[in-house]
């Protein structure tokens, strides 16, 4: 064989290795070749190249060596069969694997996670069973015996639903019920869409907490181990549903990107939550400190870079209208990234991953810079609370927080700052201002006290989105904490407002709920009309004000206020009987003004009619103006009452005409 000339199986197994380790070899960079053309030209069935990530040294061997060390990758080249690989079709001829640590180690970890799940979804029932027996059976010959922490660490989430359902203890039994709604949720894992992901970390955190408030809680060492499970298991799925040579080139994974940002963000918060909860609990308080969620976090901070250069070179495209430039930037990005594992929380991969990243940001300075201009232009806006300039700011945050860009704007964002601290003073005190004189605009539709606190929640949403710019672009300097503290405070000021409003408008209206002389609240046992006795008018009791305490009611729950129970209580009350209310009001109206509607030549002919609708309504001895007995609390007469007036009033009408 020609060892001078280049060998593409020798070319094949350096590229697949340089994929593994995130690095490109190449012949020329080792020292020893032997080992490699022994692998190809004889008989000899491995091939092992190892990395120390420590010592950052390469070993190229055809022995495996049975080494305890973390920091030590290998990539392991086997031959299906022990003769010299053919140039025509060697690729079919090896397998490849890469291990971290023992080779025992590893085994166990293949036993456990590969082949026993692979035997126990096979159709071939009767064959399996016996192969299962033997691979738990190895799995237990190898399993270091006193090594408990290890055990835990290694023990998957299929394990541990399988352990619990093989015991069958009163607890064992509660905890397998709780897993049974998990199991299928994880299984959806391989085929679901990446949103469907929320619906089954909701699963998860339902599960885990009822898992932990069982008669006896679950172990805190299986749950720290299912919680690491389960995570691994979702950014597996997440990772396999990512066409990853295509993510620099492929604008569709923006949104993916996103999503995958939310998903990640969402394990952490609901992990943080569980967990805090736990250390309160006084039972079975957790008691363990150390980081449970630092993988998401990883691929968070990943796949937050990534979009942001993604999004960067778009984004050049709209500031200075230069197509030229957006392709630069790509070409510099798919150069320096190339085929390198990204969405990855190998260790072995982070360092490689912040050289690269320093790299990129290095090369496309130069052309970033050609932004500079529009960029300061934009940072000058006169109109600091207009919500446009604001949000605008934050859209291109991924150039204003290049650190090349900070550095050439302090200037600029330093003013900014100082601007916007200044704007949230006077927009505060503006606040308090028109609330204290009730200048406040009301809507067409809205009651007084909802169109007040949506005006304070508008003006709220403004400052934050100006905290939002503070906390995102301008953090890094001086001034920023104690602009961030006076932000904070007229945040909360303005919450406070709210709920004054708030607070005032329930204490007026138990109130005059809970006047006697003058209440709004409806007296369900009354009469449903009296005559007034200046006018002689006929009267709904059911006063305006209560109509319109239910349109207040219902806009402030729609708003998510919980209001007192007396308030809910006359406003429930009131509903009940609002539809006969409006009949009943529009029957006064018609009463009241029946005379001045008729016609005078008709007046003669519709006495009897005028005298029986009148009769419906009054009742008492001759001489005395009382109304009709049916009270609010008898529905069914109630009911009976309006449709006589109805069609008394409607009577009159025909024969006025």
């Amino acid at each position: 064989m020609d060892y001078e000339r280049n060998d593409p199986r020798r070319h094949y197994i350096l590229r697949v290795a340089s994929h593994i380790f995130a690095l490109n070899l190449s012949e020329n960079k080792i020292p020893n070749l032997i080992p490699i053309q022994n692998f190809c030209d004889t008989n000899t069935p491995l091939l092992i190249i190892a990395k120390d990530e420590q010592k950052r040294a390469f070993d190229i061997t055809n022995e495996m060596r049975n080494i305890h060390h973390p920091d030590l990758l290998r990539v392991i080249f086997y031959k299906l069969e022990a003769i010299a690989l053919p140039l025509d079709n060697f690729k079919s001829k090896i397998s490849v694997l890469s291990l971290r640590g023992r080779p025992t180690d590893a085994l166990i970890r293949s036993v456990r996670e590969i082949f026993k799940q692979a035997s126990e979804n096979d159709s071939e029932t009767s064959a399996n069973s016996h192969l299962h027996t033997i691979l738990n059976e190895l799995e237990m010959i190898m399993e270091p015996k006193n090594d408990k922490k290890n055990i835990h660490e290694r023990r998957s989430i299929h394990d541990e639903i399988n352990y619990w359902k093989n015991r069958k203890d009163n607890a064992a039994l509660q905890y397998s019920q709780v897993f049974q709604i998990l199991e299928v949720k994880l299984e959806m894992l391989t085929n679901c869409r990446i949103d469907e992901i929320y619906e089954i970390i909701d699963t998860t955190e339902d599960c885990l907490n009822q898992l932990w408030n069982c008669e006896p809680s679950f172990p805190q060492n299986h749950m720290r181990q299912i919680i690491d499970s389960i995570g691994a298991l979702i950014i597996n799925s997440i990772t396999n549903k990512i066409e990853f040579n295509n993510i620099w080139n492929d604008d569709t994974l923006i949104d993916i990107l996103h999503l995958i940002i939310s998903i990640c963000e969402q394990w952490q918060f609901v992990i943080t939550t569980l967990i805090e909860q736990w250390k309160q609990d006084i039972d079975n308080p957790w008691n363990d400190d150390q980081s449970i969620i630092s993988i998401f976090e990883i691929i968070q901070k990943h796949t937050d870079k990534i979009l942001s250069l993604k999004l960067l070179s778009h984004q050049m495209t709209e500031l200075i209208k230069d197509k030229n430039g957006q392709k630069e930037m790509e070409q510099i990005i798919r150069n320096i990234f190339g085929t390198m594992p990204i969405f990855t929380y190998d260790i072995s991969v982070q360092q490689d991953w912040k050289i690269k990243l320093l790299e990129v940001e290095r090369c496309i300075e130069p052309i970033m810079e050609r932004a500079l201009p529009v960029l300061r232009k934009r940072l000058q806006f006169n109109q600091l609370t207009d919500d446009a300039a604001i949000t605008n700011l934050i859209k291109f945050k991924h150039f204003l927080n290049r650190p090349s860009i900070k550095e050439k704007l302090s200037m600029e964002r330093e003013t900014l700052l100082n601007r916007l601290a200044n704007a949230v003073e006077m927009q505060k005190r503006e606040v308090i201002e028109r609330i204290a004189t009730s200048d406040i605009p009301i809507g067409q539709y809205l009651t007084e006290i909802a169109a007040k606190v949506i005006w304070i929640r508008r003006e709220i949403n403004k400052i934050e989105n100006i905290k939002i710019v503070c906390d995102e672009l301008l953090n890094d300097l001086a001034t920023y904490k104690t602009i961030q503290v006076k932000i904070r405070n007229a945040i909360d000021e303005m919450h406070s407002l709210e709920s004054d409003c708030l607070s005032s408008w329930c204490q007026e209206i138990i109130k005059i709920v809970c006047n006697s002389t003058n209440s709004i609240a409806l007296e369900t046992s009354g009469k449903l009309m009296s005559i007034e006795q200046k006018g002689g008018n006929l009267i709904v009791n059911y006063s305006d004000r209560l109509v319109r305490l239910l349109r207040e009611v219902r806009q402030l729950i729609g708003l998510g206020f919980v209001l007192p129970q007396k308030i809910i209580e006359c406003a429930n009350t009131g509903e009940q009987f609002y539809k006969y209310a409006i009949i009943l009001k529009q029957v006064a109206h018609f009463y009241n003004s029946v005379d001045q509607q008729m016609l005078p030549c008709q007046q003669a002919m519709m006495l009897d009619e005028a005298l029986a609708f009148e009769k419906l309504i009054l009742s008492g001895k001759k001489g005395e103006a009382t109304t009709n007995t049916v009270s609010w609390n008898n529905p069914k007469h109630l009911q009976e009452f309006i449709e006589k007036l109805q069609a008394a009033a409607e009577r009159l009408t025909l024969h006025n005409r």
